[in-house]
Order: C-alpha cells, then structure tokens, then sequence
C-alpha cells in the first residue's frame, strides 16, 4: 500500500510547520510526454515538450495561444491579446541580450496541470513558454493578470498574499520565482524569470470553514499557520490536538499556565516546549473556567475535525485520550536531531514513543486506538507509514467537521426499598448512573416529587454518606422516610442525572402507601 513519492515543496509550504509541527507537502508524480502542434502565418512551431504529472487519472495537455520571433540582440515582446485561450494581458517582456540567438516563443494555456501541494490553489489558468529547456542570460519580466473571479474560484481571500509558481519537469517541482510588484487595483502581478516552464499565480486556500464542529473527546482541533502571522494569506492548517473534553488537571504533569491557573485541562498538544495539557476557550464547547486563551492563537482556530473515511467509536474515543494523556511531559521532537529543519522527518519518527510532534502525536493516539482498519494492521489517520513525512494538512484533508456524538448520562437502574408503606417508613432511593467519558462528568442526582416537592436537605449522593453503601461505584443513594400525602394513595418521585455539559436523563418510581387502596398502573 505505498503511494508515488515525490519532491518536498520546502520553499514556501514549509512555514506550516512553524506553529509547532513537522511535515511538508509531496508532489506524487509519474511521468508522460505531452507535445502539442500549432500553425501560425503558415510557420510550423512546435509546442515545448513537457513531463505531465498524472495525478487522480489525469494528465496535462497545451493549449496553443502566441508564437512570435524574437531577435536576441534586441529583445522583445510576448503577449497575448484577445486570446480566449489565454488571458489578455499576459505579457513576456525578454531584455536585449537575454536570448543566446534569435528565438520563435511560443506560448499556451496549461490543462490539468501537475497539482499543487495541499493548501495551494492556482489562480487562473497556468501558462507555458517554449522552447523547452531555454534560458535567459538576463532575467525576463512576466506580467500576468488575475481577475476577482479568479480569486473566488480559487478561493484565495489575499490578493498580497499571491506567489508566482513555475515547475521544474525534471525534478517534478513547483518552486516559487521571484515577484518585483502586485498591483490590487489593476490586478496585475509582477515577476522576475530566467526559464521557460510553466508558470502560474498561487494563492493558499482562504476560506474559514463555515462549520467549525462540535468537538467530543478524541476528535482533532486544528489551527491556521502562524505565517505570515494574520489569515490574510490563506487557511492553512500548521498544528492541531487532541480534544480530551473538559477535565480536572492533577497538578503533576506538564500544563500551560491556563492549566496550573483553572486547574482544569481540554486539550492535549505537543508543542516546541513538549507534550502538555492546555486549556483553550474553544467554541461549541461549555466551559468551567474563565480565560482568554483561545486554542493557539486569536483567529487562529480551524475548528474540531473528526475521520472523514471512518467513524471512531466510543472505544476508540476513549483510548484516544487516554494515549495522549499518557505523553504529557515527554519532549518535542526536534527536526534538527535528524539534520532537517523544522522536523519534517520520517513519519514515524515523530510518533513516539520518546517524543512527539503534534501531527506524530494525533497519529500514534489513533494507531493505538486501532482505528482505520486495513487487513492485518491499522493505519490511523494517514493510512500510509511509508510517507516521508507528516504534516497537518496531510491530516486535515482527511477530517470532516466534527458533529459530535450523543454523550448524555445514562440511568442504568433506579429503586426504592421498601416500595410499599407508610409516610414514616424509611427507604432507600438508589440511582445507578453511567456516562461515556467516566462518572467525573456527572455533576448531580436530584429528586422532585409529582407535586413539585424537593427536600433541600436531602443529598441523593455516591460519596458513601447518607445511605450510599459505596463510595464512587456509580450508584448514587439516599435514606429517609417517605413523608408525603398518604391521602392521595401513593407518591410519584422523577430522578434526575445531569452531567457537567448540562445535559440530563430521568426516570420515575413511585411508592405506595399502604391500606390506601390505591393501585397504580402503567409505569
């Protein structure tokens, strides 16, 4: 089960690792010839050929657009004009003495061109020059126009934050070229170039998610990268967590100063300083402390995920938090270590079980969990342990927003003995409670009777007090006489089990009064 490898695009998706986490982005490749004719003034001139990258079942192809001689000694002019195939406006200026001898350009649109890293976008359509393999002496000005549409499609929301692209066909890689200007008016962005190759406008996808989940434990938090520090240039993902759900913190192991401050803890995360406990004001989530602190940064938050190919059960949820819990104190992996910056290394050196990265430590809690199941072995998030690297937006395209799962606390049994009696008789009410995530998130076991009747003084607890014969075994209890209106021939009580999220279950027993002759059916 290995995919294509590819060329690690360092030069400008390698800031995504910044915000704590290793990892870069591949170019799978594999290699076809593309070569494409077209007549101009009765003059035959072939297209440059070109190594397409087939990706998903497709391959690139040229669209003629321009051919135009060009005299080395004084250089010229390349452009399209009214040119469906191309944008108007696109325009090769070549100084005098850049060309080794006079040269016929030519030039077309780029279909299905070799795709970009995750997270990079082209704006427009990308542009090829030809002869293939020419090289200028003197760099050449590249001019290309984009329009807002071109912005929108792309979804791209900075217009500064564009880059200029071109791609190698013999490493398989699109690195970034030099920018002299872009102009927000006129929509014209500025190049500098010394090749001929394909060439494109690049934007990072810009668009917040729309929903940004509703997080459970053992789903993931994602945030923006933190470069160029502000979400002008795009929505990258550059580090992400685990959601452990709200807990008490012990005081022992590694903790933010929000941690130490609330005494409570929602998320797991490797960070530079090593694996710790953080406590973050994260939305859809009720929280019990007060703080300012949101997960990463301010704006920065991509939102709770959960596996897009696969559900993650209960279990699994559970083993989740219960592996990166088990981390917290150990220290980040340190790209460095390994001679490569940043920590983009082999994926499984950032998984532990010594030291983590974030994207080794969501991996390594979802490979314990035994989840994303493939024959005899389980993958985790990434079903490959092949990959050269790791990174969050390998992982993020592989979530969907988190919908959350039903975790209201579960009434396993409710009693009272005796059920039969007088107002004096002493009985014991006993509640068994439940709840996914462990009885420390129950908060409270109440009574009301059917005439609306709660005795303050009473506490139906598990702290062995009161009648309760165990202490902490989820059988929640109190001991008292009945009391009530013997009159009316028994005594409705509705218990009520709320969790610290505020959500609730109830049931109802009754007692009957004796020689009342009353009988109460259909309960």
């Amino acid at each position: 089960m290995r995919r294509n490898q590819g060329h690690v695009l360092f030069a400008f998706f390698s800031f995504g690792i910044l915000a704590g986490c290793g990892g870069g982005e591949q170019a799978s490749s594999t290699k076809s010839i593309t070569t494409t004719t077209t007549t101009t003034n009765t003059t035959t001139t072939t297209l440059p050929t070109v190594a397409a990258i087939k990706q998903q079942n497709y391959s690139t192809s040229i669209t003629p657009s321009v051919s135009k001689s060009i005299i080395a000694s004084t250089g010229g002019i390349v452009e399209s004009i009214n040119n469906p195939a191309m944008l108007s406006g696109k325009k090769l200026t070549i100084p005098a003495g850049a060309l080794a001898k006079n040269t016929t350009i030519v030039a077309g649109r780029v279909n299905n061109p070799p795709a970009l890293p995750a997270g990079l976008n082209f704006v427009g359509s990308p542009i090829v020059f030809g002869p293939s393999g020419t090289n200028f002496s003197l760099s050449a000005t590249l001019e290309i126009p984009f329009t807002n549409a071109d912005l929108n499609f792309a979804g791209v929301s900075s217009k500064t934050g564009l880059k200029l692209y071109s791609f190698d066909e013999k490493t398989k890689v699109w690195s970034q070229e030099k920018i002299i200007s872009i102009d927000t008016v006129k929509n014209i962005v500025i190049g500098q170039v010394n090749h001929f190759s394909f060439y494109s406008l690049v934007g990072l996808a810009g668009k917040a998610p729309d929903d940004l989940g509703k997080p459970q434990p053992g789903d993931i938090l994602f945030t923006l990268t933190k470069y160029p520090y502000s979400t002008d240039s795009g929505w990258v993902p550059g580090h992400d967590g685990i959601y452990t759900g709200e807990k008490d913190y012990d005081g022992k192991s590694k903790a933010s100063a929000e941690v130490i401050r609330c005494k409570k803890y929602n998320v797991v995360e490797a960070l530079w300083s090593g694996v710790q406990y953080s406590y973050y004001k994260i939305p859809n989530t009720t929280q019990s402390c007060n703080t300012d602190a949101k997960f990463e940064d301010n704006s920065l938050y991509m939102g709770a995920r959960e596996p897009k190919n696969f559900a993650l059960t209960f279990e699994q949820r559970i083993k989740i938090v219960e592996f990166v819990e088990k981390q917290a104190g150990k220290p980040y992996v340190q790209g460095e270590t390994y001679g490569v910056l940043f920590g983009m290394l082999n994926a499984n050196m950032v998984k532990g079980p010594d030291n983590f990265n974030c994207v080794g430590l969501v991996e390594a809690a979802f490979e314990y969990a035994k989840t994303n199941n493939l024959m005899d072995y389980y993958q985790g998030l990434i079903p490959y342990d092949d990959i050269d690297t790791i990174s969050p937006s390998m992982q993020y395209m592989r979530t969907k927003p988190a919908g959350g799962v039903d975790t209201v606390p579960v009434i396993n049994f409710a009693r009272m003995t005796p059920s039969f009696g007088l107002a004096s008789t002493p009985v014991l009410i006993e509640v068994s409670v439940s709840h996914l995530y462990g009885l420390g998130q129950i908060d409270s076991v109440v009574y009301v009777t059917d005439d609306g009747y709660v005795n303050p003084a009473i506490e139906i607890n598990d702290k062995g007090l009161s009648g309760d014969r165990v202490s902490g075994d989820g059988i929640y209890s109190t001991r008292n006489t009945i009391g009530g209106d013997s009159t009316r021939g028994f005594l409705g009580v509705t218990l009520t089990v709320t969790d610290k999220s505020g959500k609730s279950a109830s049931t109802r027993i009754v007692f009957t009064y004796k020689n009342s002759g009353w009988i109460e059916v259909g309960l």
